[in-house]
Parts: structure tokens; C-alpha cells; sequence
């Protein structure tokens, strides 16, 4: 599904010679990025309607990148600990494995965005938070701000 957005180009001249110009964006959501397509992972107990909330207010673009990289982070982390490894040792991991051309260049802002949404709504959410609270340096592949 292709839309186009647009936003206000303003020079900076004196205010009486601005011009505007409407300069057309597109976002792609593609079809494996749709709310219902998302792959569950383990929602901590009573905690499904948030989730939901999230989705139904970021149906299509940055935002809804973000609840389809929590999901698929939360899903890849899942598997490791299934074959035995601990949260700590394949969260920095999981993580780049999720985009590991680093073509997405997620700033800090949305890291800490994925990340919140896997502490309220994960069941593995106090590994989770253990884990992200005792890093020194961001994972690679995090865009630094700046």
C-alpha cells in the first residue's frame, strides 16, 4: 500500500520571502508489515490489550516499523532461549540479526521505542530490562543522534 505524505519546505529568508513547497514522501508498508501479519510472541498476562492499543495507534509508518522489529526481536530472542541460551547473551544479537546490512539505521529514540515496548508487554521483560539497563555502549546498527 503506497501513500503519500507531505510536508512544508520553508526556507530561511526573512519571514515575509518565504516560500513553501509541498514536497511529496512515500512510505511502503508492505504486505508482510501489516498488524495482522505480525508473528506473536510471549505477551506478558494481562498486558494483550496494550499491545493491541500500540498497533491500532501505529497502523503504518515509523511507529508501525517499530511494533514489527519489537516483534520480530522478541520473536528471534524467543528462539535462542528455547534452544537454551540466556536473554543476556543473544539480545545485542537477536537485535542485529533483525537488519544485519544495517540498512534501517535506527536512531537511539526508536531503539529506546522497541525497547519499551518489550519491557511493558513481554513476558521476558525483567531479563529484558536487566539485560538493557546494563549495556555501556548501543548495539551496532543504532544511528547515533547528533
Amino acid at each position: 500500500m503506497n501513500s503519500n505524505y507531505y510536508f512544508e519546505v520553508m526556507s530561511i529568508e526573512k519571514p515575509e520571502e518565504q516560500a513553501v513547497e509541498e514536497t511529496p514522501i512515500e512510505t511502503v508498508v508492505e504486505e508482510d508489515e501489516r498488524a495482522e501479519d505480525l508473528k506473536p510472541f510471549s505477551i506478558r498476562k494481562g498486558h494483550m490489550g496494550y499491545w493491541k492499543e500500540v498497533i491500532d495507534k501505529n497502523p503504518y509508518g515509523i511507529g508501525n516499523f517499530y511494533i514489527h522489529r519489537a516483534a520480530r526481536w522478541a520473536n528471534l530472542m524467543e528462539e535462542k532461549m528455547a534452544e537454551g541460551d540466556l536473554l543476556e547473551a543473544v539480545a545485542k544479537k537477536t537485535f542485529l540479526e533483525c537488519d544485519p546490512d544495517h540498512k534501517d539505521a535506527i536512531s537511539g529514540y526508536g531503539f529506546n521505542f522497541i525497547a519499551d515496548i518489550l519491557s511493558e508487554v513481554w513476558e521476558h521483560n525483567k531479563e529484558f530490562d536487566r539485560w538493557r539497563h546494563s549495556f555501556t555502549e548501543w548495539p551496532q546498527g543504532i544511528k547515533e543522534q547528533g
